[in-house]
């Protein structure tokens, strides 16, 4: 896999009404599980008096499904597995429960929580992000013409840099290039380490 779908942040959320309780979803594209826990806490912020703050992230080969509360199975499986609906990939998923005074049953909360993240990406932007690695290269000054051109042609793309005596690049490049870019970098005098 050189790429994967993910979302561009859903602007405004989307509120889904049933028998009385308001489901309110949000979406969001993460890098990490450190962005999980920063939108989540933004979220329980801004509804001190929800009931239930359920959700499922996919991140890489990394889930979860989180019922907060609700009946085993019945909040964050249908959210998570909405995001393989989509063909997705990190993405989190908040769907925020406040209770309107009827019990929904089992089935009632699978088909609201699922039908409030179907409904929540459905609004959101796909987008394709092709998956790199990243190279340490070292090369001397006067190398460095030799470095740029190569760079431009193997479609890396300088992240960070040091110029000094010795100069470092911090470079992503397409993963799926990766053998091709290796075998060329070792062909010039540059010192390099993959990151």
């Amino acid at each position: 896999m050189f790429e994967y779908t993910t979302i561009q942040n859903l602007e405004s959320p989307f509120l889904y009404k049933e028998k009385g309780s308001k489901f309110i979803g949000y979406a969001f594209q993460i890098e990490d599980k450190k962005e999980v826990e920063t939108h989540l806490q933004e979220i329980k912020k801004e509804h001190p008096l929800a009931r239930h703050i359920c959700y499922g992230y996919l991140l890489k080969d990394s889930y979860r499904a989180y019922d907060d509360g609700e009946p085993n199975g019945t909040a964050g499986l249908p959210i998570y597995n909405q995001i393989l609906s989509f063909g997705l990939n990190h993405v989190l998923v908040v769907v925020v429960r406040y209770f309107g005074g009827t019990k929904l049953g089992v089935s009632g909360l699978i088909s609201a929580y699922k039908n409030t993240a179907k409904n929540t990406l459905a609004q959101c932007e796909k987008v394709q992000v092709e998956i790199s690695f990243r190279l340490r290269i070292q090369c001397q000054y006067q190398n460095l013409s030799l470095l740029f051109a190569f760079l431009q042609n193997s479609q890396g793309k300088i992240q960070r840099q040091t110029l000094d005596e010795t100069c470092q690049f911090w470079v992503d490049f397409p993963l799926k290039s990766k053998a091709d870019v290796i075998d060329k970098i070792s062909q010039y005098n540059f010192g390099f380490e993959e990151i």
